[in-house]
């Protein structure tokens, strides 16, 4: 809604995104050509969201965000914060209004989140590997179980029942691998199979195990 009563014209976007207080994810000069009249709630067009990568943001995501926010894995509504930077005209489009930069600060915006990536693409994004943003499906079944080889990096568990001590250089071995092969070899390490995305928080616990696993050295 406009914060002037005139209309505005949104050229371009820069904002940051908090969940609860926690930081999220943002978007840098996004062209968004977006025009907002006075005394009316208008939708923004669809923004990619560029989210932190490394461990502990993962970790975040799959013990806090998902769980609380199960609609996510399909699409849906979740209440945000937003701090954002407007480039934009007021009183008439580029060429005939005037150009200013408003900043604009509010919190509870409803706003329709999907995230996208696959637990394998979590994982590769926990490694720095990835700069997909969210958009994302992050619980994708495995798609190609009827693959003939897979490289085995971790042994069946022992009787003790134990996950083996998972390494950087197995870490990074994993990178180089397809989404099948890194699921495959995270049953063998964790001795289960990967419950179906649908079954929602048995799929998240799992993802959070897994994710644990992968980094003892953070635990």
């Amino acid at each position: 809604m406009s914060p002037l009563d005139t209309t505005l014209w949104i050229q371009q976007i820069t904002a940051s995104v908090y969940w609860e207080g926690n930081y999220f994810g943002g978007v840098d000069k996004v062209q968004a050509m977006l025009e907002v009249t006075p005394n009316v709630t208008t939708t923004s067009p669809q923004l990619n969201l560029q989210c932190p990568q490394g461990y502990q943001f993962a970790l975040f995501l799959v013990t806090q965000f998902i769980p609380k926010n199960l609609q996510v894995l399909t699409g849906g509504i979740v209440m945000v914060d937003m701090d954002a930077v407007l480039d934009v005209n007021i009183g008439g489009a580029a060429g005939v209004g005037y150009p200013s930069s408003i900043h604009y600060v509010e919190d509870q915006i409803p706003a329709m989140l999907k995230i996208e990536y696959t637990f394998a693409g979590l994982f590769k994004r926990s490694m720095g590997l990835l700069d997909d943003a969210v958009g994302l499906e992050i619980l994708a079944e495995v798609e190609s179980r009827n693959l003939v080889s897979t490289r085995r990096l971790f042994e069946r568990r022992d009787m003790s029942g134990a996950v083996a001590v998972v390494t950087l250089e197995q870490r990074e071995a994993l990178l180089a691998m397809s989404d099948y092969e890194i699921y495959t070899n995270l049953e063998v390490l964790l001795g289960e199979q990967t419950p179906p995305r649908m079954s929602g928080m048995e799929h998240v616990a799992w993802m959070e195990r897994a994710l644990r696993a992968l980094y003892p050295d953070y635990q």
